[in-house]
């Protein structure tokens, strides 16, 4: 998901590994059937420790 307030962008795909010198990757964070992503949530001290996503249900109102 990138973009500014407004301007949003999801995109789907496999990402490269994270870990590089040091660390390890990550197991792969998807919201559930129905969800998208609507906020990222990390632990970082140097490194990015830990990663997650929150997840809602998509329903327009008109």
């Amino acid at each position: 998901m990138t973009g500014a307030p407004g301007d949003l962008r999801v995109e789907f795909g496999p990402l490269s590994s994270p870990g590089g010198e040091g660390g390890e990757p990550f197991p792969d964070t998807v919201c559930g059937g129905s969800q998208v992503p609507n906020a990222v949530q990390t632990v970082i001290a140097t490194a990015v420790s830990a990663f997650g996503l929150g997840c809602a249900t998509v329903s327009l109102t008109y």
